[in-house]
């Protein structure tokens, strides 16, 4: 017997004694015989399955898998209470709602394979139907994520002998998800499990009563179901204290198959037998195929401890469906099985791809793909196009039967995804797509030019930078003009923005607004921004009481990805200042003083400002507020913004200006003259409007 004690961080310990029958029959775990209290010797009579009884269906266990993963389908636990089924039939429905059928790799279609490649839940039915029509129906759900999945690394002894004790860590990390539990398995069942809440190394400790070959396996699982296991060999040998009642022990292994082999062909397996034992021994060697009707016995005479012999058996696949098939060795210590695959008689090879490029770089490509079988016998295959250089596989299809000689147009294409490892890596190159099939030997390549994602260019000569600076004393006027263009030189079209940005002028005082704009422009294309009065496209610059001044302007343009180019200019110039006529003590005149607040920029629909007279009294001067009606307001025939887009009152204590609600505008700019009831004294207020 073997048993086991969990150590390591865990904190709970745990002993479990479990009993393996070692038989040659059965080849696993032994079965206790009890007695039936009610029957003599202990024996129990067999139920008859009643006529007409519905079969089981069994579409195995729920799944948890990366996207890209191909998905293994067995419904060999289906089974009839009173006859034979003679139907799968199996039926995906994908996470969209729609439905497909996966691809068959035994003849009845009692085992299956699909490849998806969307993130979701796919709801996999299997129908089964027996010799009397019934049917019966089981779903399990196939969950693709693309969380990272867990780690896991298993050590331990190379070697052990009977009832020595042995330690085996397993090393693993969380990948996306937090851990979930872990199983302890040898010679692939589960022997315990547990709870895994953190931690990063976990221990047991092994011990077995009989020589032998063990594999030991540790597989952990996160909570959203995906797993990651690994697994170590043991090789336990017979304790020999000097004693002579130890007896022999012919340990067994399959060491070589000529696996693949085509239906028709001879599937050879060849075993190694040694006796661990202390005792020499002659026993029967059986081998075994699962496909096979009879098994083959060969004897291993007269073989001391410590020596070993090979045997070899041959096993007729005529007539054997495509598919994995397990062949074994076993004597009457010790049992050993592996996997052959048995292939198809056709060759069908792949002799165009076609691929269908996408408009929208947010689509995937698809590849359409066309096989012909050069064989001579009808058969499925799966193709799959890979990128040689990249080792990237693109993706995976499945065929209908195909003749002989037919020569077949897959319908549905492989899929090849945009990232982050997809098509959008290559962008702009040309790559090689390589086809292959599982029933050739052979490639088909092909080059493809992958269309370059959305690029653009930014024109914006430093020459088109101008300024128009006013003669009047109005802040509004001074304004930076800004032509750029953005050109799209790439396959796709996509939604650039130009981001435009006053960089601090060398005064360092003067203000900026930062614009922006954002357009779809197809490939090839060039867009001009012209969003404003005249078809001038402006960068407003107020630099309000700075008259000479040198200020930078930059430009980027970008997108959702990365901003693709960048350009600046600079511009200087200078104005008079016109002349101080001085203050009303100077000049004898009352003087108009118009204050908006804010200053430069209104946000919202209104505007408010003050006016203020500055009169000399006892020669001094003195500036005071005005109410409303001490002054008359109407808009600037000057202003470069239009009448209708300020509608100017006064109020009880100040005036206002309410700019309509809907406008088509975004940006206005505007003024207006203030004249003062009982003197000549004037000024202009002024302000920019901008919608937020």
């Amino acid at each position: 017997m073997w048993w086991t004690r969990f150590g390591g961080p865990l904190v709970a310990t745990f002993a479990v004694v479990v009993v393996l029958a070692l038989g040659v029959a059965s080849g696993g775990v032994g079965a206790i015989d009890q007695a039936a209290p009610d029957t003599p010797g202990g024996t129990v009579a067999p139920v008859e399955p009643a006529a007409g009884e519905p079969p089981l269906a069994d579409a195995g266990l729920d799944q948890t898998v990366p996207p890209e993963t191909t998905v293994y389908l067995d419904g060999g636990g289906s089974r009839s209470p009173d006859g034979e089924l003679v139907d799968y039939e199996w039926e995906i429905e994908r996470p969209d709602g729609t439905t497909t059928t996966p691809i068959c790799l035994t003849g009845e279609c009692v085992r299956a394979t699909f490849l998806p490649t969307e993130t979701g839940v796919y709801a996999v039915t299997l129908t089964v139907t027996d010799d009397d029509g019934e049917t019966a129906e089981d779903t399990l759900y196939v969950t693709v994520t693309d969380n990272a999945p867990p780690s896991a690394t298993l050590t331990g002894p190379d070697t052990l002998e009977v009832d020595e004790s042995g330690t085996f860590t397993l090393q693993g990390s969380a990948g996306d998800a937090p851990l979930s539990s872990l199983r302890w398995l040898v010679d692939g069942d589960v022997h315990d499990s547990t709870f895994v809440d953190g931690g990063t190394e976990w221990q047991t400790t092994l011990s077995f009563d009989a020589p032998g070959t063990y594999t030991v396996g540790g597989r952990l699982t996160d909570v959203v179901g995906l797993t990651a296991e690994d697994y170590h060999t043991v090789t336990v040998e017979s304790n020999d204290d000097g004693g002579d009642d130890e007896g022999p022990f012919f340990d067994v292994a399959v060491t070589a198959t000529n696996s693949p082999v085509r239906p028709g062909e001879t599937v050879t397996v060849e075993a190694m037998v040694k006796n661990i034992g202390d005792a020499a021994d002659t026993q029967e060697v059986t081998l075994g195929a699962e496909f096979a009707d009879d098994n083959v016995t060969r004897t291993v005479g007269s073989l001391a401890p410590g020596e070993s012999q090979e045997v070899t058996a041959s096993f007729d696949a005529d007539g054997v469906d495509p598919g994995r098939y397990n062949v074994t060795v076993a004597s009457e210590d010790d049992t050993d099985r592996t996997q052959i695959r048995v292939g198809t008689a056709a060759t069908i090879e792949v002799t165009e791809i076609v691929p269908d490029h996408p408009d929208d770089p947010e689509q995937p490509y698809r590849f359409r793909v066309e096989v012909k079988n050069t064989g001579t016998v009808a058969a499925e295959t799966i193709v799959w196009l890979t990128i040689p250089g990249e080792d990237e596989r693109i993706g995976g299809l499945g065929t209908d039967e195909i003749e002989p000689g037919e020569t077949v147009a897959v319908p549905t294409p492989v899929t090849w995804h945009h990232g982050p490892h997809g098509w959008h890596a290559l962008d702009g190159e040309d790559v090689e797509i390589r086809a292959t099939t599982t029933t050739w030997n052979g490639d088909y390549r092909k080059d493809v030019a992958i269309r370059q994602l959305p690029t653009y260019e930014l024109g914006m000569p430093p020459s088109d930078v101008t300024l128009t600076p006013s003669d009047e004393n109005k802040a509004v006027a001074q304004v930076a003009v800004l032509d750029a263009e953005i050109t799209n030189t790439g396959d796709l079209p996509g939604d650039a923005t130009a981001r435009f940005n006053l960089l601090k002028s060398e005064n360092g005082e003067s203000t900026g607004e930062k614009d922006q704009t954002s357009v779809s422009i197809g490939p090839g294309e060039t867009y001009v921004i012209d969003q404003y009065p005249g078809g001038m496209n402006e960068l407003f610059y107020n630099p309000q009481q700075e008259w000479e001044d040198t200020i930078k302007v930059e430009v980027e343009v970008e997108d959702d990805r990365k901003v693709h180019d960048s350009a600046t200019a600079r511009k200087s110039w200078n104005r008079v200042l016109p002349d101080d006529p001085g203050g009303p003590c100077e000049t004898g005149e009352a003087q108009m003083d118009v204050v908006t607040s804010p200053t430069a920029t209104i946000v919202g629909n209104r505007v408010s400002y003050d006016v203020y007279l500055a009169e000399c009294e006892d020669g001094e001067p003195v500036k005071r507020e005005l109410s409303p009606s001490e002054y008359s307001v109407e808009y600037d025939p000057g202003s470069i913004g239009p009448a209708e887009y300020l509608t100017l009152y006064r109020g009880s204590e100040k005036a206002v200006g309410e700019i309509p609600r809907q406008t088509s505008k975004d940006e206005i700019r505007f003024a207006w003259r203030v004249e003062h009831h009982g003197s000549e004294a004037w000024g202009v207020g002024a302000a920019i409007w901008v919608e937020r």
